[in-house]
């Protein structure tokens, strides 16, 4: 880990922590290894609050143009995001994430692919099902509460206030998948992942209880 990476992360743990009260579940969720995480994804506060989360070192993909600037590319590439000219689905980007994984590293996937404009969760890509069944990696699903409301899409500058959770789900594990055939697998393990994250919001909104 760079120093910088870990300057960072403890800014924004003090930050999410002072200024929007984060709450984190799940954390036992984590499982050692590869993996890709799956949150939702309503605001540009949600690359910073998985990382200062997750108890781990995490990855992320970000667009190759924000790279063109010499010291905002070093920035960036020192925070583990990787320039990408697509979609996790782009054989470029598929490249970069499939390196990643085999050199055993957590990627921040978001499989929306976009944020939300509403705040509610889109329909989730095939992509990151394709991904889990190459690399034979677990998807941990990871639903973020509060993002919107501090830093919608349509906002400028984040408002201080809104209350912010992030809640890991368990691993959904693909050896469930690998007996059927590939266009299946994709398809039942993109619901799982749908289905995963709409069961921790649903959680986390009936009062979080264990």
């Amino acid at each position: 880990m760079h120093i910088l990476y870990w300057i960072v992360l403890y800014c924004a743990k003090g930050y999410f922590k002072l200024f929007h009260r984060c709450r984190i579940y799940g954390k036992q969720n984590i499982v050692p290894g590869s993996a890709i995480l799956a949150p939702n994804h309503t605001s540009f506060f949600d690359p910073p609050l998985i990382g200062a989360c997750c108890p781990e070192e995490v990855h992320y993909l970000a667009r190759a143009s924000l790279f063109r600037h010499f010291l905002f590319g070093w920035f960036l590439k020192h925070l583990n995001a990787h320039p990408v000219h697509g979609s996790a689905q782009d054989i470029y980007s598929f490249k970069i994430i499939c390196q990643l994984l085999s050199e055993g590293k957590k990627v921040v996937i978001f499989p929306e692919g976009i944020r939300s404009e509403d705040g509610t969760l889109n329909p989730i890509k095939s992509g990151i099902a394709m991904l889990a069944l190459r690399m034979h990696c677990p998807i941990i699903p990871i639903y973020i509460s509060g993002t919107f409301e501090a830093w919608p899409r349509q906002r400028r500058f984040p408002k201080i206030g809104p209350p912010i959770t992030c809640v890991f789900g368990s691993p959904i594990l693909v050896d469930a998948y690998l007996h059927l055939n590939k266009k299946d697998a994709q398809e039942q393990l993109t619901k799982r992942v749908q289905q995963s994250i709409g069961e921790l919001r649903n959680w986390l909104e009936a009062g979080a209880k264990e």
